[in-house]
């Protein structure tokens, strides 16, 4: 090569790394009702399981069983990127390949959702019935949410939809929920990714420090 194929097609990052944001139940909330009304089930379920967008993306109706009122979801694959396209293939980790139980709310929802759905058909998809593509997904829904909500002040920053999956994480251990049974939800391979997530993010435990001197 005779010369740098990258110099001026972007100036260097010299500032310090994004600042994870932190997303409340309230916020959470918030999303799934003022995001494309097609898609309010999905923000909830990526709220309700913690599951990677990319492995709720690939879910088919058959992976989703119902049963007393509960549903189980099966994660067994997950989208990748391969060159300029997206390829179905196995979840990021041995431990990725799991099972999470959804809360009574969110299993009466899905099982209303997927009755119309066959056993092949993606469990949630775009309107004109692809699924729900990642670079699609940002572009038209995802990115014009976050511009409505820092417009009207709901928000002062712009989460990345992954934070969903982090506030799960804070949430279920705020609320005292076995660490191992948090990462074994989350598939991590390490407790230690659990806790460096909640490490970096929770509000609650904090808060908790500072009043234990009171």
């Amino acid at each position: 090569m005779t010369r740098n194929t990258a110099k001026g097609v972007a100036e260097a990052d010299l500032n310090e790394a994004r600042e994870a944001i932190y997303l409340s139940p309230e916020d959470l909330v918030m999303l799934a009702e003022r995001v494309n009304p097609h898609y309010s089930l999905f923000i909830r379920f990526l709220a309700g399981t913690g599951l990677r967008y990319s492995e709720a993306t690939a879910l088919r109706r058959r992976d989703i069983t119902l049963r007393d009122g509960r549903a189980a979801v099966r994660v067994e694959r997950a989208w990748k990127s391969v060159g300029q396209g997206e390829e179905i293939g196995p979840p990021k980790t041995k431990k990725a390949r799991r099972t999470v139980t959804c809360n009574v709310a969110l299993s009466a929802e899905l099982a209303e959702h997927l009755k119309p759905l066959r056993p092949d058909d993606f469990a949630f998809q775009r309107p004109d019935g692809d699924y729900v593509r990642n670079s699609r997904f940002h572009k038209e829904v995802w990115q014009p949410l976050m511009a409505r909500l820092l417009e009207d002040g709901s928000l002062d920053r712009k989460p990345w939809i992954h934070e969903i999956r982090h506030a799960h994480t804070i949430h279920l251990l705020d609320a005292g929920v076995p660490v191992h049974v948090v990462q074994a939800r989350l598939g991590h391979e390490d407790p230690q990714t659990t806790l460096r997530v909640y490490a970096r993010l929770s509000k609650a435990s904090d808060a908790a420090a500072a009043d234990a001197l009171g």
